[in-house]
């Protein structure tokens, strides 16, 4: 009989050791990799920076939320 959860400590041993890597990065490594990721990602999907002269699609037709903060 297999057991009804597959065995996923291998994934989160992973996790763990890629957020200690992360963790270790200086400031300036950290920045390089978040400047990557905004240039793969497809113009204008960087959430709340807009590239085009209109607001973005999705935040004009969010809700706005009051978090009564």
């Amino acid at each position: 009989m297999q057991p009804a959860c597959p065995d996923i400590s291998g994934i989160l041993a992973a996790k763990a050791q890629r957020r200690r890597a992360l963790a270790a990065l200086s400031w300036e490594e950290k920045v390089a990799i978040i400047e990557q990721m905004r240039t793969m990602l497809p113009k204008g999907m960087w959430r709340g920076v807009s590239t085009d002269e209109e607001p973005d699609k999705r935040m004009k037709n969010q809700k706005m939320v009051d978090t009564g903060r």
